[in-house]
């Protein structure tokens, strides 16, 4: 039996696939932009902030409110996480029509790519690494130990984060344990 491209799939359907994984038990992923409103989005540095989970959405926004003077943040977001990102900043849906697949298409490549380790579906973050192979990765996490597993990950994908952000020192022992490369 010949494989269909998804794409012509959701055409030959008659439906859009809003969901990267296209799981119908998550919420329709989105790509929204919050622009630094003082300067134009060309000179403007990108982030990608990728959050499904509502433990994600709290550990990102506070990181995306200490920096938000110096960037223009797109969100590659779904789950509880959309609504956060949505009450908590003004933002333009720029997604995709035919599919979230091509959201790489609705924006420029990304200076930084923030995200947090311990969301359980990993679509959107391999999303984000395999398409943005170029952009600095930085883990944010929100739990203990949880970035071991992502960096596990992204070890085997040959995608190393810039950094790994953590709560205290105990987490950052955690991390180190198993990550010594990460102590400076």
């Amino acid at each position: 039996m010949e494989k269909i491209n998804p794409l012509d799939q959701e055409r030959l359907l008659g439906r859009r696939i809003g969901r990267i994984e296209d799981r119908p038990d998550l919420f329709e992923t989105k790509l929204l932009f919050s622009k630094k409103e003082e300067l134009p989005r060309e000179e403007s540095k990108n982030i990608l902030v990728c959050t499904r989970d509502p433990g994600s959405a709290n550990a990102l926004i506070p990181v995306v409110e200490r920096i938000k003077e110096r960037a223009s943040f797109y969100f590659l977001t779904d789950g509880w996480a959309r609504n956060s990102i949505e009450q908590k900043f003004k933002t333009e849906d720029l997604s995709p029509s035919e599919s979230m697949l091509l959201a790489y298409e609705a924006m420029p490549e990304p200076d930084l790519i923030l995200t947090d380790p311990s969301s359980s579906e990993r679509g959107l973050e391999n999303y984000a690494a395999g398409t943005f192979p170029q952009s600095p990765l930085v883990l944010v996490e929100d739990y203990y130990g949880v970035a071991n597993n992502a960096l596990r990950r992204l070890k085997e994908i040959k995608k190393e984060p810039a950094r790994v952000c953590v709560m205290d020192r105990f987490a950052r022992e955690i991390v180190l344990k198993e990550n010594p490369e990460f102590g400076g």
